[in-house]
């Protein structure tokens, strides 16, 4: 058995385990074992992603992928809780994410496979955005 199914293995029998305390913990509330599988899955994930971001720190100089502090790829996974039942969902999504002290942008496309995008502007972006358009300080930048 190669390194990576073991170690699949090894993740399923610890989610086994954890599940089983919650079960025995939480009895017959249901809600509340939802309740407390979400917060510790919202642990889990951000105890990989900050795992994650320290080897990337360490990996890759910083700038190399262009500009500093951009965070780029071409897939994104959404995670959503589902109303009814509590259930966790994910889904991988071919689509381009870039990240930048001016916002997020999305690129993908349609159903009609037509090229869109969508933008979520930051606070940083959304005010270089009014001073492009003229609607910014009537300050000079400069000296």
């Amino acid at each position: 058995m190669g390194s990576l199914e073991k170690m699949k293995e090894q993740i399923s029998a610890c989610c086994q385990a954890v599940m089983e305390q919650l079960a025995q913990a939480c009895g017959d509330n249901y809600e509340e074992l939802i309740k407390n599988w979400l917060e510790i899955h919202a642990h889990y994930i951000q105890t990989v992603n900050s795992v994650l971001e320290q080897w990337a720190a360490g990996a890759s100089p910083a700038g190399a992928a262009g500009d500093a502090g951009a965070i780029y790829a071409s897939e994104a996974v959404v995670e959503v809780v589902e109303a009814g039942t509590g259930r966790v969902l994910r889904r991988r999504l071919p689509m381009e994410y870039w990240e930048t002290g001016n916002g997020i942008r999305l690129v993908g496309e349609t159903v009609d496979g037509v090229a869109t995008h969508l933008a979520f502007l930051s606070e940083t972006g959304v005010l270089r955005m009014k001073d492009i358009l003229g609607q910014g300080p009537d300050t000079p930048r400069c000296e």
